[in-house]
């Protein structure tokens, strides 16, 4: 009998032993990569990265191409330092060559040690064409345009323009957020602060060492009172903005036209998060605490707001009108706050 139960219990298929089917999944190289300007596929891909990334040995017209550039990546490299001189002399744009050598460098991996070459170029073409930065909206800006729109009726406007800023968000994570991504005070079961939370389900560093769901957290007393007013009877299913991002930019530049801003200084909706950053840093904030607070892994990135435009401002280049306009609508911001606090 004990011989029985041994061998029933050798032989049992316990459960932790159980080999369960696993379901065949797409390879992760059929997957579009998320970089810098979203995510690319083969149909948004410049030309010449395209053909790079579809060189067919066995095809016999790329075939001897694809051949060559494994055989003799020096080829390649002089190649692609030729490409980028042409590009810079037929008003290319930086942004293909760079693309372009780093699928070269993908797609033949004996490439990067010779790439030195063509990344020369790159490094040339900065310095004659130094990348223009978004500009940073300065606090009174801000203040003047939410106020603004507040007291016209674009709510849904004032909120995820006061989150980008006061989270130090990107505008496109903001508009792509849901009502049910949104916490606001007096929905915390906690009851631990004051503070509105967002929850951004893709960011642009997601893929980049960060957490892939990231937050924004709004400390500021009266941002939280316009945000909660103006999104606190939203469905939760429904967009924070449910415009699309071309109307909210329109609004933008009409709320611009009506301070009389001139387009020439570059104030655009990108700077939202800049100007966040430069707001937190004149308040104190250790740089430590902004890079976290922005998401970034590198502080290199805090280095123009902060260095060269941390002491200066558009308020500076803005005219006698524009500024007596910012300063006569952003004096209403906190009574437009208030009155949002009590209703």
């Amino acid at each position: 009998m004990a011989q029985t139960a041994a061998h029933c219990y050798q032989h049992q298929p316990w459960r932790s032993e159980r080999v369960l089917p696993v379901p065949e999944r797409t390879p992760a190289t059929a997957w579009p990569l998320w970089a810098k300007r979203g995510l690319l596929d083969r149909g948004k891909l410049p030309p010449a990265l395209a053909r790079l990334s579809t060189l067919d040995r066995d095809d016999p017209d790329q075939g001897s191409f694809a051949k060559v550039f494994s055989r003799a990546p020096a080829l390649l490299a002089m190649a692609l330092r030729a490409y980028g001189n042409w590009l810079y002399k037929t008003g290319g744009t930086l942004h293909e060559l760079r693309h372009t050598i780093l699928a070269a460098q993908r797609r033949f991996m004996n490439l990067k040690p010779l790439s030195g070459v063509a990344w020369e170029i790159v490094s040339r073409w900065e310095y004659l064409e130094p990348p223009a930065h978004r500009v940073p909206i300065p606090e009174p800006v801000l203040k003047a345009l939410v106020a603004l729109a507040w007291m016209t009726g674009y709510f849904d406007f004032a909120g995820v323009t006061l989150l980008s800023f006061y989270g130090l968000g990107r505008i496109g994570e903001v508009l792509n957020s849901d009502r049910a991504d949104l916490l606001l005070p007096e929905e915390d079961l906690w009851d631990q602060g004051e503070d509105v939370y967002l929850r951004l389900r893709s960011s642009k560093t997601a893929t980049r060492g960060r957490s892939r769901v990231q937050h924004l957290k709004i400390s500021d007393r009266h941002a939280v009172d316009l945000i909660s007013k103006a999104f606190r009877g939203t469905d939760h299913g429904a967009r924070l903005f449910a415009k699309t991002p071309s109307a909210y930019r329109y609004r933008w530049n009409k709320f611009l036209q009506l301070l009389s801003i001139d387009s020439e200084l570059r104030l655009t909706p990108g700077g939202l998060r800049g100007g966040g950053a430069v707001h937190c840093y004149r308040l104190g904030l250790s740089v430590a605490d902004i890079q976290w607070r922005m998401r970034l892994k590198h502080q290199a990135t805090l280095e123009f707001y902060l260095q060269e435009v941390g002491a200066l401002s558009a308020l500076n280049h803005l005219g006698d009108t524009s500024s007596r306009k910012i300063r006569a609508v952003a004096a209403t911001y906190p009574f437009v706050s208030a009155v949002a606090a009590n209703q």
